[in-house]
């Protein structure tokens, strides 16, 4: 872009900071002094690397390259970041650009008036993203918000000690799941690590096992009637009563957190649980944690 005069507007468009949707306050108003210099706020949850490390660097170079822009990254840890935007947005003043998960949530601050519609500025290569992946900040056919990370959450095992259970390879069926919980129980084995403070975490167990029984018409027939009773839901949780039965998680997984040295992601990475449901990020949290 060259060093010329940036605007706040201008920015958004040309930075491509995928995945952090772009409020309406901030964005449709050209937030410049009469020097011309520019500040942007970024709010991330980048608080393990690689993007621990890479953010700052990206705005660093951003900054070398355009002396007149001024970028204020902050970062803190999930539940902690939620609960300071809950604040932000009953103020009415969310950060210039900042991470969203899409969703409920972000059509929400849509409602509100805080965040804008990126549709026109990101024009020119959102096609080269998948259209799945950018459903989730879609809204009347407008995007408020890019990925700029795409995985899969799934069960992450340690091989040691599924073969100290005797378990040969890891399992491809329900009964086989509750099977290998049982042979690591009877290895006094701790099956699973869960993070049972914060929700999220526990979400993935009953979600995945409605999406699996149901599949995406189980879920848009229930956003439609705003009904959850269906049998479909009823089922998962009677997978769901019938893993917690087993009694697979760690000691004390009420009370633990995801990221914290006695959390969810250091009991698995300390190799004190056999498996985690976790996303791509999980081994990077664990080596951190």
């Amino acid at each position: 872009m060259g060093t010329d005069a940036l605007s706040r507007r201008s920015f958004l468009a040309a930075a491509g900071l995928a995945g952090l949707s772009v409020p309406l306050l901030g964005a449709c108003g050209d937030d410049e002094s009469s020097s011309g210099k520019t500040t942007v706020e970024w709010w991330t949850i980048a608080t393990t690397d690689p993007s621990k490390t890479l953010f700052p660097q990206l705005a660093q170079e951003y900054m070398k390259a355009h002396p007149n822009v001024t970028i204020k990254h902050t970062a803190l840890e999930n539940d902690a970041y939620k609960n300071k935007m809950t604040a932000l947005i009953a103020s009415g003043n969310l950060p210039d650009i900042f991470h969203t998960w899409g969703g409920g949530v972000l059509k929400q601050q849509i409602d509100a008036g805080l965040v804008k519609d990126l549709t026109g500025d990101i024009s020119s290569w959102s096609g080269n993203v998948q259209p799945l992946a950018l459903q989730p900040y879609k809204f009347d056919n407008k995007t408020y918000g890019v990925p700029y990370d795409t995985g899969l959450v799934g069960f992450w095992y340690n091989k040691a000690l599924f073969e100290q259970a005797e378990i040969e390879s890891p399992p491809t069926t329900w009964s086989q799941y509750l099977d290998a919980i049982r042979k690591l129980k009877s290895a006094n084995i701790t099956p699973i690590a869960l993070a049972g403070k914060e929700k999220w975490p526990g979400m993935y167990y009953w979600a995945y096992l409605a999406m699996r029984i149901g599949g995406v018409d189980a879920f848009k027939q229930a956003e439609a009637s705003k009904d959850f009773n269906g049998p479909v839901f009823v089922q998962a949780g009677q997978r769901l009563k019938e893993l917690v039965d087993l009694q697979p998680f760690q000691q004390g997984f009420l009370g633990a957190d995801y990221p914290s040295p006695t959390g969810q992601a250091a009991t698995m990475g300390n190799g004190k649980a056999a498996m985690e449901l976790m996303g791509q990020w999980a081994p990077s949290v664990e080596a951190d944690a």
